[in-house]
């Protein structure tokens, strides 16, 4: 066993319960039957990463270094796997995930939580990401359509963008059944978080 003197990355000390967090743990040690892992916060890594100037995979690989440096493990500490994680896509989590993937889906969040100036949470862009064919904020910004009470509300709101209000489309509009609107002409995606519904069309 080697005792570490190395200083623990910022990402190992610097972490906020709300951002994704990756599990590293030795595989050596546990195939010994030993626990040995340590907990990193991605966007903390990500932002020391750009502070650095180095490549995320870089400030990846000094959490992985740190992690093995002082393993319990009897024979070489060279393999790692990540047995647990939080706040990250199930598109690419994994025991064995790969780094680059976990660099760009932070990317990605980053961008979404600059251009949303944190009025949306973190959550809606994992489920996006995870349901979506791009998962990319140009995906999202494109089809989000905004947060509403009821699938009603959505048909009326297209209804009005739709046409003016003295269009006579809209003659028979107090006899419309709003839900069947939206079931038939647009059946937009929702998801529900914390009491809060929001909607994504197809296009």
């Amino acid at each position: 066993m080697t005792i570490s003197t190395a200083c623990p990355p910022l990402a190992a000390t610097e972490k906020d319960v709300a951002n994704p967090q990756v599990c590293i743990q030795c595989l050596a040690a546990y195939n010994e039957g030993h626990l040995h892992f340590k907990w990193f916060d991605m966007v903390t890594l990500w932002e020391d990463s750009q502070e650095r100037e180095i490549d995320f995979r870089e400030a990846f690989q000094e959490c992985i270094d740190y992690v093995l440096s002082d393993s319990p493990a009897m024979g070489i500490a060279d393999e790692y796997h990540f047995p647990d994680y939080s706040r990250i896509s199930g598109k690419i989590s994994g025991e064995y995930m790969n780094i680059s993937d976990i660099e760009e889906y932070i990317e990605e969040l980053m961008n979404f939580r600059e251009q949303t100036s944190g009025d949306l949470p973190d959550y809606l862009f994992q489920w996006f990401h995870e349901n979506d064919s791009n998962g990319d904020y140009d995906s999202f910004n494109e089809r989000f359509r905004g947060e509403f009470d009821s699938d009603e509300d959505v048909a009326q709101d297209w209804l009005d963008n739709q046409h003016g209000v003295n269009d006579p489309e809209l003659r028979y509009e107090s006899c419309f059944d709003l839900q069947k609107l939206f079931d038939a002409e647009l059946y937009w995606e929702s998801e529900t978080i914390d009491g809060r519904t929001y909607y994504f069309s197809d296009y």
